[in-house]
């Protein structure tokens, strides 16, 4: 399983990052944007915790 992770906040995700650096997870990556610009992807669950619903959310991803 692949984890990729997306924050608009990019001190987040370097936390993030040297986190799962310090486990050894060689299967995370992370992405500094707003979901609502990730276009052309495809992914099989997504978990957030947004205040928008998810349609407005959802931008271009392909859920």
């Amino acid at each position: 399983m692949k984890f990729h992770l997306v924050d608009s906040i990019n001190k987040k995700l370097k936390v993030v990052e040297a986190v799962a650096e310090g486990l050894g997870l060689q299967n995370v990556t992370v992405q500094h944007t707003r979901v609502e610009d990730i276009k052309n992807r495809k992914f099989d669950l997504v978990v957030s915790r947004a205040v928008a619903p998810l349609k407005t959310s959802g931008g271009g991803a392909n859920l």
